[in-house]
């Protein structure tokens, strides 16, 4: 991912032109990087007919998004946690069940999320050259959609759509040189295996008869895991990067055991087959590197306790409570999605940055979560409730502010603040004894300000607001094969944290936050067929989330 295929630039006083080959590599390794990513993807299905290996099926396409990178030495010890988000058009090519006829879908969508996180240590060989073997952990969630496949004789099937995911680990050989003053080449490659790894298939229909795969999830069979990459990063102004990289990755899911999965027959089932991934990525960024000629200078004074809680970076166990509620419905059933309520609480992982340069103060941010909740219909024609429904989040923003000191203990933060955030809401099985989802996804903008006091010599809190609107709205609904573009929706939140200093660089973070989103209805869109036509209603989404974790200052 972005956060290994660095290349630095390094501009230094001829005075230590001596140590500028390390200095510049120290630069890479202790930055925050932002880039434009355009993914090529190609996932294969196989299976064994008469002992020669088949294709069942294909994914292939080119997805944009963004990556956000964190990384951080402590002396030799190299730290980095990442996040990247893709969403694009993977045409698809198969064939129905059992029949075998040709499917093909030209505009089939996905997203894919990935985290990960490395340690290693750096071993110098001169002052040009470094090697840092590491250990890597990450996580991969696809989400896989054919609906509206067309056959070869000319008809037409629903199709099919899926989450994938898994976690991995992997060992793995960094080697950074420094080619020129400004510039630092850096290559790397790792190998391992996933785990965990699982397809929930919210919807198939490439069976003729049935919905024979919705609502199962199936368990994937560990498989080797590889990637490799090699990146240049050039030093344009101060502290300031620009950064290319390119990356390839390649992995397999094994074939599952045989899952029951058609209702009206218990003695049937399926298998979900063995699979291939292969994404090649290109990299395009601009980082900011910290000084590390300034490490150690910190003192304990209350002014550099503020300076200290605005420059830190680290990762937090989230929990967060959800609560998703359709309004309840207005006018014809037949031109309303039907409507119900999403509630639990979710565990998950956030990542989070602050930097400071003069009065100017950067956050960025980013969180994942994903558990079942409860979910009930509040349709009194179709009454249901179940404890087997799901939320997948995720969420990635940056704000900058300009800061201002009341005294050496009191400081005001405002900001401006962009995001984006993607939430899926499945119900895994409905009354209809099939599954439903509603997926958003939108950007969103607007206004903050932050407060920040000294509580003690090692307690700092920090009370805050923002608010704004969502734009770009857009929410999937692949029950009814329809999307729907929804108007820009009012936005806000609070939150309030603590940071405990434990040591000169460690820090003891706590945040507890509070987001509400008012979605608008939409207007009237054509459904799956020509004489069906639905609306998305209003919506409303609030979270209280509860967070804790360790931040390093930078």
């Amino acid at each position: 991912m972005l956060r290994k295929s660095t290349f630095v630039l390094a501009s230094l006083p001829a005075a230590i032109a001596a140590t500028a080959a390390t200095n510049s590599i120290s630069q890479v390794n202790n930055s925050v990087r932002a880039a434009f990513v355009y993914q090529y993807m190609y996932y294969r299905e196989t299976s064994t007919k008469q002992g020669h290996e088949v294709v069942d099926d294909t994914n292939r396409g080119n997805m944009p998004g963004f990556a956000l990178e964190a990384n951080h030495e402590f002396g030799h010890i190299y730290t980095d946690v990442a996040m990247k988000a893709l969403n694009g058009n993977t045409p698809y090519k198969g064939a129905t069940v059992g029949t075998n006829i040709p499917v093909s879908n030209d505009n089939a969508p996905s997203f894919i999320f990935d985290m990960t996180g490395i340690a290693g240590y750096r071993f110098n060989f001169g002052s040009r050259f470094a090697l840092t073997p590491y250990g890597e952990i990450g996580y991969h969630s696809w989400e896989r959609s054919s609906l509206s496949s067309v056959t070869s004789q000319g008809g037409s099937v629903e199709g099919g759509q899926g989450d994938y995911s898994n976690n991995y680990w992997a060992g793995g050989l960094r080697a950074q040189f420094q080619v020129a003053q400004s510039l630092v080449l850096t290559a790397f490659g790792a190998a391992g295996r996933t785990f965990n790894a699982h397809v929930y298939n919210t919807k198939t229909k490439l069976y003729p008869s049935s919905d024979i795969h919705a609502g199962t999830t199936y368990s994937l069979k560990s498989k080797p895991w590889y990637n490799a990459g090699l990146g240049l990063d050039w030093a344009v102004a101060g502290n300031f990067h620009l950064f290319t990289t390119l990356e390839y990755t390649r992995f397999k899911y094994g074939k599952s055991n045989i899952e029951n999965t058609e209702p009206n027959n218990p003695h049937d089932g399926s298998d979900e087959p063995d699979s291939f991934t292969r994404y090649f990525a290109t990299y395009l960024g601009l980082a900011y590197s910290f000084n590390t000629n300034q490490k150690g200078s910190k003192t304990t004074s209350a002014e550099n306790s503020l300076a200290a809680f605005n420059n830190e970076g680290g990762a937090e166990i989230m929990g967060m409570y959800t609560n998703y509620r359709l309004a309840p419905k207005a006018g014809s059933a037949a031109k309303d999605i039907r409507t119900g309520t999403h509630s639990g609480t979710i565990p998950g992982l956030r990542i989070f940055l602050s930097h400071s340069f003069g009065h100017f103060v950067f956050q960025a941010s980013g969180d994942y979560a994903s558990e079942h909740v409860h979910f009930k219909s509040n349709d009194p024609s179709t009454p249901y409730s179940t404890n087997d429904a799901k939320i997948n989040h995720y969420n990635g923003g940056i704000a900058l502010g300009y800061l201002h000191s009341f005294s050496d203990k009191s400081a005001l933060l405002p900001k401006v603040v962009l995001g984006f955030e993607h939430d899926n809401f499945i119900i895994q099985k409905t009354s209809y004894n099939i599954p439903e989802s509603n997926v958003y996804y939108f950007f969103y903008t607007g206004l903050g300000l932050d407060y920040q006091q000294q509580l003690s010599d090692g307690w700092i809190m920090s009370p805050s607001i923002e608010g704004g609107a969502t734009v770009a709205n857009t929410v999937y609904a692949p029950l009814a094969e329809v999307q729907f573009h929804n108007s820009p929706a009012p936005w806000y939140g609070a939150g309030l944290k603590f940071d405990y200093a434990i040591n000169q660089d460690t820090h003891f973070v706590t945040n507890l936050d509070y987001r509400y989103v008012a979605f608008k209805q939409s207007d009237l869109t054509q459904g799956n067929t020509p004489s069906t036509e639905a609306t998305m209603p209003k919506a409303h989404l609030s979270t209280v989330s509860l967070s804790a974790g360790i931040a390093f200052n930078t």
